[in-house]
């Protein structure tokens, strides 16, 4: 989270970029399937907030999304694609759709 220039607080575009991969997601389809909540994509990752996007509007970024399940992580996915400082940005000003705020103060490790 870095200061929005207006007293609040916004996502930083560093939480849009690749690792690995590509972005990590967590698939609300897998999360449905599953019958598990939105908040399991944070069990541990106390202070982490996490952002809801739709998915047309990523494939309109041009960036692909995979489903990528890990043993702990079933509903894990990737946003795979060039993150350039434009596509980082429309993620920044789009992203308003909190499942869940960062406890403050929260930086972005790169994990």
């Amino acid at each position: 989270m870095v200061p929005d220039g207006n007293g609040d607080m916004r996502v930083s575009s560093a939480a849009f970029q690749n690792l690995g991969a590509g972005m990590s997601v967590g698939l609300t389809a897998v999360l449905d399937l599953l019958s598990r909540d939105h908040l399991d994509v944070l069990l541990g990752h106390d202070g982490y907030g996490l952002l809801r996007f739709n998915v047309g509007w990523i494939r309109a970024l041009q960036q692909n999304l995979t489903h990528s399940p890990t043993e702990p992580e079933p509903w894990h996915g990737d946003v795979v694609g060039t993150k350039t400082n434009g596509i980082k940005k429309a993620f920044v000003n789009n992203g308003t759709d909190w499942i869940r705020r960062p406890e403050m103060p929260c930086e972005f490790d790169g994990t």
